[in-house]
């Protein structure tokens, strides 16, 4: 998200609604991006939000589940895990070595990124800011992105999808084609306005 002049309400909008869009048709034909993030969207002259860098996609499969973090774009909280060791006087302590790795990557982690990527276009900054790899693993169980949501910077109802997103839960998390439903909704209330 570098740019100079703040996005307006509707913009803001449009874009989520868009980007929202191509994930309802990567769901339907059971394809998965696998690195949704705002590096990985691009805004056309004429302001249409396009999703790029397909490199990590597959076909949902039995084996595309499985990625190592250095290739997906948000950290999705269900599917981390560190490799733990027990140090010789019995704390146990993190391999700083060992990687985080994805257990299991499928449509609800997606829409966890997608309400990640909300967040940030909502507040026009990155998500976790300058913290490290270890803080935001941390901060990932604490909610921290729905709980430090501004309302004052999107309608009500975008906060209210976004945090659905964002919850820890996979199975709590709305599909992405309700998803779509109620930005289409949102979006449509302000494009009558």
């Amino acid at each position: 998200m570098n740019h100079r002049h703040k996005l307006d309400i509707p913009i803001k909008l449009k874009f989520a609604l868009e980007i929202c869009s191509a994930l309802v048709f990567l769901n339907a034909v059971n394809f998965l991006h696998r690195d949704i993030k705002s590096e990985n969207i691009l805004i056309t002259n004429d302001l249409k939000a396009k999703i790029t860098n397909f490199c990590h996609s597959r076909l949902v499969t039995e084996e595309s589940g499985k990625l190592d973090i250095k290739s997906t774009g948000y950290i999705v909280p269900e599917i981390y895990h560190r490799n733990t060791r027990t140090h010789y006087n019995t704390h146990t302590y993190t391999d700083r070595s060992s990687t985080y790795m994805l257990e299991q990557y499928d449509f609800k982690s997606e829409v966890y990124c997608f309400g990640v990527l909300l967040w940030e276009l909502a507040h026009e900054k990155p998500p976790y800011g300058c913290f490290d790899r270890d803080k935001i693993h941390q901060i990932l169980y604490s909610n921290h992105l729905s709980k430090n949501f501004d309302k004052n910077l999107v309608p009500e109802k975008y906060v209210d999808i976004s945090i659905k997103a964002l919850r820890c839960v996979p199975k709590n998390r709305p599909t992405i084609c309700d998803m779509y439903k109620e930005l289409y909704s949102l979006y449509s209330s302000f494009a009558n306005i």
